[in-house]
């Protein structure tokens, strides 16, 4: 399997397989959620700021997106931030491991992905 992960400019990780990819959130996403000055505390994590997740919507399965479309929204107490597709394709799989919003994970990885889209041409 290709371990070769890239990030986009709002903060999610992209992993290339064939003909589709697996997405998941990046450290990244959270630190536009979160005030600077409590990201750059070294005693706070990014499972610190799980805790205050209160809402993870993800892209309906068997839709269509284009790269570019709003195709999620990650909610915290006091902020909203959306992500949009890093390609055009269908969702083919959302993946039901990360099912509270305490156990996202943020590093790239086979197993913590959320959507996977079979990409268009």
């Amino acid at each position: 399997m290709n371990q070769t992960f890239r990030f986009t400019d709002d903060g999610l990780w992209v992993q290339t397989l064939e003909s589709h990819v697996k997405i998941g959130l990046a450290k990244q996403l959270f630190h536009k959620l979160f005030p600077p000055s409590r990201c750059a505390d070294p005693g706070y994590t990014i499972h610190d700021a799980l805790i205050h997740l209160i809402h993870l919507e993800l892209p309906i399965l068997g839709n269509s997106y284009q790269e570019g479309d709003e195709f999620g929204v990650l909610e915290a107490e006091k902020a909203a931030i959306g992500f949009v597709s890093p390609a055009t394709g269908v969702v083919t799989m959302l993946n039901e491991l990360p099912s509270k919003l305490g156990e996202l994970y943020c590093e790239p990885s086979p197993d913590t992905w959320l959507v996977e889209l079979k990409i268009s041409p």
